[in-house]
């Protein structure tokens, strides 16, 4: 595995070169929200990965890539990931032709799929964040009334508790960021690709754990309906993080997919 640092869209870029690069499979490796380089590190080690060159880089404000100067929303991230393209072609004549994403990176990955005269010939989506889930009762309290008790942060036991709250419905990654991610955070999650899916025409397989609870399996059902040429695996007891726990799976599904 090479780790560089490039520019790209004027931000210092972490990006991975690694597998066999002189193959004619490329992958492009787009990781999820607050991912790095650290939870994919054991994945692109493989020495089974070695049947294609797997490119990984970073979005701008996550592992070692900087931070954008505004807040962002998910288009800024595929023009981004349309610009490392681009980058990557120039500074190293590689040129993605099929897609490895989880989590957000399906979110991206969906934009990408579904550009017309495309370049990729297939994708494997990880738990993908594809299909906009319906607010639960908490989540819906959340949205409506949160915006209007911030003052209740400045008490320490009510702000401990807020905190609690946030991790129960689900938005632990919102408490950890501050200024303009907490913007782009809230941007992503608004936003909706479902419209994109059944534009994607080249063969995605998906893959979900049945004790997701970041994306339930139960929008698998979704996800595979709405992109016409689909193929679905759901793992029995595998929760998110499907590129951590199970790489040399993950591998092999990569191998089959990418035939």
């Amino acid at each position: 595995m090479k780790v560089y640092q490039g520019k790209v869209k004027n931000l210092k870029t972490r990006y991975v070169i690694c597998g066999d690069t002189n193959s004619d499979k490329v992958v492009l490796v787009l990781h999820g929200w607050g991912s790095s380089l650290d939870s994919w590190r054991e994945f692109l080690d493989l020495p089974e990965n070695n049947f294609a060159c797997f490119v990984f880089f970073e979005f701008p404000g996550f592992g070692l890539s900087q931070e954008p100067p505004t807040a962002w929303n998910l288009e800024d991230f595929v023009d981004f990931t349309n610009q490392f393209q681009e980058f990557l072609k120039k500074t190293h004549s590689l040129k993605p032709n099929y897609i490895l994403c989880h989590s957000f990176g399906g979110r991206v990955s969906a934009h990408l799929l579904s550009q017309t005269n495309n370049q990729f010939k297939a994708a494997v989506m990880l738990a993908p964040a594809i299909v906009k889930p319906q607010l639960n009762l908490l989540q819906k309290l959340s949205k409506n009334i949160g915006p209007k008790v911030q003052f209740l942060h400045k008490i320490p036991l009510c702000s401990k508790l807020i905190k609690l709250y946030r991790r129960l419905i689900g938005a632990v990654d919102y408490n950890k960021l501050a200024g303009d991610m907490k913007q782009t955070f809230e941007n992503i999650v608004s936003s909706n690709v479902e419209n994109l899916l059944p534009q994607i025409k080249v063969p995605v397989l998906l893959v979900w754990g049945t004790k997701d609870v970041l994306t339930p399996v139960k929008l698998s059902r979704t996800a595979h309906k709405l992109i016409p040429n689909s193929i679905l695996k759901i793992i029995p007891g595998m929760t998110h993080g499907i590129h951590k726990h199970v790489p040399e799976d993950v591998s092999g599904v990569c191998i089959k997919t990418f035939k």
